[in-house]
């Protein structure tokens, strides 16, 4: 999804490699932030409602986003302009940014268990 929403940045919308990352590191997150509140962190969501808990994902991860991108540019700075450029820089920002976020995530967004949730009959 991360790498759709760059090219057709890039090749749809006319935007240079910085901005189509920039537009695709927001929709990337959004969409982790909703798999990791319904699979990967499911039944630790805060008790302050989705709407809170999205921007206090977006905060917390931003660190996560910013290595995400420095790494993104400098491959894209640093690689002869090629079609597979991009994607080569967004394979290793979003290594480094997913190994950040996912800690973050962990010990700060969805650090506590839900008290809501009835226990699964096994």
């Amino acid at each position: 999804m991360d790498a759709d929403v760059l090219y057709l940045g890039m090749r749809g919308g006319g935007l240079n490699p910085y901005t189509a990352r920039a537009l695709s590191v927001l929709a990337d997150t959004t969409t982790t932030w909703s798999l990791n509140r319904s699979i990967t962190f499911r039944g630790r969501c805060r008790d302050k409602g989705p709407i809170h808990e999205y921007f206090h994902y977006l905060s917390v991860n931003a660190m996560g986003g910013g290595l995400n991108y420095t790494v993104y540019s400098l491959v894209v700075w640093l690689l002869p302009p090629m079609a597979w450029t991009p994607l080569a820089a967004l394979v290793c920002g979003s290594g480094r940014g997913w190994i950040v976020n996912y800690a973050m995530s962990h010990n700060f967004v969805f650090s506590k268990k839900r008290t809501d949730e009835k226990p699964q009959e096994g």
